[in-house]
């Protein structure tokens, strides 16, 4: 055979190849499309097709979304519910519960299902359209019967002329993407409407970057940063999940989070705060802090949670490793790659410290209820003296670890190899997911220790946490800094209208111990008004303790309490030891990435080591 004649069949089996799978793409099981009918009113009609057996066809909108561990009520968008068959004839349907639909389908047939949906949720980043995009988390959006939740699906977007339209799923032209299944296209939101957008590549992997709502943000600072992040994270996991990865960034005035999604996130952040350095490294982290996602939790997650379960809660004990190490390598991954200074994460490293040490709640519940429990943790007053955080505490327990494998080790192992170890162990895509007693194995093979009593005081008890101890490891202590007054209330003030109101009291503090509470308005200390501005000073006269009067309002009563005042420990900051043996400094780099050199930390005279 010749030389033509075997390239002309190539490249007939490539032409089929093609067509087959656009074809495929374009007959999807399940077709969406939603059309924008009325954006300025957050109005658009979703429209679903598919193949039904004759009998019930039932649908349903998931009651939570990714990323958010509460439920949600996403179906109270959803009016004017209708159903046809393939000749357009109505169907019978009734509600069945808040978030479930079913169809009578009479025989087998083509059902097209459509509904009127009213889209204002931007806060919890599921759904928001108005006059210059659409930000849409199919949760929130798009119907799926768990018959067909298996199956490929398209979603084609009928928008206005100017909108450009984006997502993590494959797209096959301008308004229209196909996914291999609903679950693909639940972690997959799309941003269509007017945005500024831009390209990148690092290796073999495609960026894109987008922003909607006006920003004072660097373009170019922020995609310089981006690349150094993913260097980084390649070299913490030795591979990538994707190939393409979509950050979508709202400037916004008021809703601001993130949330992470199988190759893209939703990163919500004030317009004006790209600029001030504070302000710049909050947006970088939580930028890190989605991309560590595409790993630890979309890559490889808990049990409970993989596969997700829509229609309900899904628990587990391991929230702390999914949230907690995430934002432990949040400031790991930025002073590793240099998009900030080792004075700026030591900063605030030191900052979660003291947020730990000031949290009476660590001695009432353990990281591994509150993973648990996340679905309803109230925060706020309650949970600063009765609860954790899965984030906060789960990031200082992920430290806890790694300097226990580190020194277990000799410093061959560290909670990088914990990751790397679930991440090539376990896989989401094959339905997978980790237990406690498989990261109890993995960490007992790693250390060569029995890790079940540490476990047992400091993922499932209360023990508290060795700072100090924990910091030496890497040849680091402690140091306070007196900023302003020596003497402490042990509470929080916010200002209202003019009005200081008790935000939370620490228990067993001042405040607390004179009975005062979250919501309290505070008048006056010894007879002198709380004026605007003044609650930060106004205990710089007193010592600690010294006795005073506070007047304040409770349900409309004026009452009045005396609170013996407490003892500020000032500011937290982290210090490099003089005397750091060889060892230490090692494992300093190896932890930061950076050399152990001497950092000039700048503290007031009385400042003190502890």
């Amino acid at each position: 055979m010749s030389f033509n004649r075997i390239g002309l069949i190539l490249a007939f089996c490539f032409t089929l190849s093609f067509f087959t799978t656009s074809a495929g793409a374009a007959e999807a099981d399940v077709k969406y499309s939603i059309t924008m009918t009325d954006p300025a009113h957050h109005l658009a009609v979703v429209s679903l097709t598919l193949n039904a057996d004759a009998g019930a066809l039932d649908l349903y909108l998931p009651v939570w979304r990714s990323g958010k561990y509460r439920i949600l009520p996403l179906a109270n968008g959803i009016r004017q519910f209708s159903a046809v068959d393939a000749k357009q004839q109505p169907l019978n349907w009734q509600k069945v519960d808040k978030s479930h639909w079913q169809v009578k389908v009479t025989q087998a047939s083509k059902v097209t299902v459509s509904y009127q949906l009213y889209a204002d949720m931007l806060g919890d980043r599921v759904r928001h359209i108005d006059d210059s995009h659409a930000f849409l988390d199919a949760s929130g959006v798009f119907m799926y019967s768990p018959n067909h939740r298996a199956k490929p699906l398209s979603v084609e977007l009928q928008v206005p002329e100017n909108w450009q339209s984006r997502s993590g799923m494959k797209q096959l032209s301008p308004h229209h993407f196909v996914a291999a299944n609903y679950d693909v296209l639940v972690d997959s939101p799309i941003e269509t409407g007017i945005h500024e957008y831009h390209e990148f590549s690092m290796g073999d992997r495609h960026y894109g970057l987008l922003f909607w709502g006006k920003g004072n943000h660097d373009s170019n600072q922020v995609i310089t940063d981006l690349k150094k992040l993913d260097k980084a994270a390649g070299e913490l996991w030795g591979d990538y999940p994707f190939k393409d990865y979509l950050y979508m960034v709202h400037g916004t005035s008021g809703a601001r989070g993130a949330t992470e999604h199988l190759n893209s996130t939703i990163i919500q952040f004030p317009w004006y705060a790209f600029h001030e350095r504070k302000d710049y490294i909050r947006f970088i982290s939580t930028s890190a802090h989605e991309l560590i996602h595409t790993w630890n939790v979309k890559a490889y997650r808990p049990k409970g949670i993989s596969p997700y379960a829509y229609q309900q809660e899904n628990y587990t004990p391991l929230l702390w490793i999914a949230e907690g190490s995430t934002s432990y390598y949040d400031l790991l991954l930025p002073v590793r790659a240099g998009v900030i200074t080792e004075k700026e994460f030591l900063e605030l490293f030191a900052k979660e410290l003291q947020a730990y040490l000031d949290r009476p709640g660590k001695s009432e519940m353990s990281v591994a209820e509150a993973s648990f429990d996340w679905w309803i943790e109230s925060g706020g007053d309650r949970g600063h003296n009765h609860s954790v955080s899965i984030y906060g505490e789960g990031a200082l327990v992920s430290w806890f670890w790694d300097v226990q494998l580190r020194e277990s080790s000799g410093g061959d192992a560290s909670w990088d190899d914990l990751h790397r170890a679930l991440y090539q162990t376990f896989s989401v895509s094959k339905g997978e997911g980790y237990e406690v007693a498989d990261v109890q194995l993995i960490l007992g093979e790693l250390s060569g220790d029995d890790v079940s009593h540490a476990w047992a005081m400091y993922v499932d008890g209360t023990e508290s946490l060795e700072i100090d101890l924990l910091l030496k490891h890497f040849g680091l202590k402690t140091a306070w800094q007196y900023e302003d007054a020596r003497a402490d209330a042990g509470w929080q003030l916010k200002e209202e209208a003019g009005r200081w109101l008790v935000k939370q009291t620490s228990r067993g503090k001042s405040a607390w111990t004179a009975g005062l509470v979250a919501g309290d308005q505070i008048l006056a200390i010894n007879g002198q008004r709380l004026s605007q501005g003044s609650s930060k000073s106004a205990l710089t006269q007193y010592q600690p303790g010294d006795s005073v009067v506070v007047h304040y309002f409770r349900r409309d009563q004026l009452l009045r309490s005396t609170m013996v005042l407490g003892e500020s420990f000032g500011k937290l900051k982290l210090v490099k030891d003089k005397t750091a043996s060889p060892m230490q400094k090692s494992q300093y780099e190896s932890w930061t990435g950076q050399p152990f050199t001497p950092l000039k930390v700048a503290v007031s005279p009385e400042t003190s080591s502890k």
